[in-house]
């Protein structure tokens, strides 16, 4: 694996926005011979996982909502807004 240069903490990645936007600069840079392509497959897994890791917990808080709800014997908005229709 080449010497990657550190950069500071380096861009947050706490959305799948962020995590594309960084899958596709690393993409970038290995089109332009500033990392080998073994190691932009090491990258793009990585980020894949931190991808899957965020959309795990934003279903998980979705599902801890609709509990709560439930439990509380109210309707999300949504179910409430299309029964008024």
């Amino acid at each position: 694996m080449a010497e990657v240069p550190r950069q500071g903490r380096g861009p947050r990645l706490d959305s799948l926005r962020a995590i594309r936007r960084e899958m596709a600069r690393t993409y970038r840079q290995c089109r332009r011979g500033e990392i080998p392509p073994e190691d932009l497959s090491r990258f793009i897994y990585a980020l894949s996982m931190i991808g899957k890791v965020i959309e795990v917990e934003s279903v998980e808080q979705r599902l801890d909502r609709l509990e709560a709800l439930a439990g509380s014997g109210q309707q999300p908005a949504r179910l409430r807004h299309a029964a008024m229709r």
